[in-house]
């Protein structure tokens, strides 16, 4: 992958050289960016909202890629 997909997918970051995450962070980092956009109290409680199910969905994702490397890793 090169230097390109960053661009088109930030929410996938390299972890090394070379190497990126398998995990899509878009989720939580569109909702940090409108958290920091919120101006009334109804805004900011969604916004709160919004960042407790992107790191939610970043946990499930975690899960799910842990669950599929136990599934098909070498024995």
């Amino acid at each position: 992958m090169g230097d390109d997909n960053i661009a088109n997918n930030p929410g996938r970051r390299a972890v090394r050289r070379g190497a990126w995450s398998a995990i899509d962070q878009t989720p939580l980092y569109t909702a940090r960016r409108l958290a920091q956009m919120s101006t009334s109290p109804d805004e900011l409680q969604l916004a709160q909202e919004a960042l407790r199910l992107g790191d939610r969905e970043m946990d499930l994702a975690f899960a799910a890629a842990v669950s599929e490397a136990n599934c098909t890793r070498p024995y």
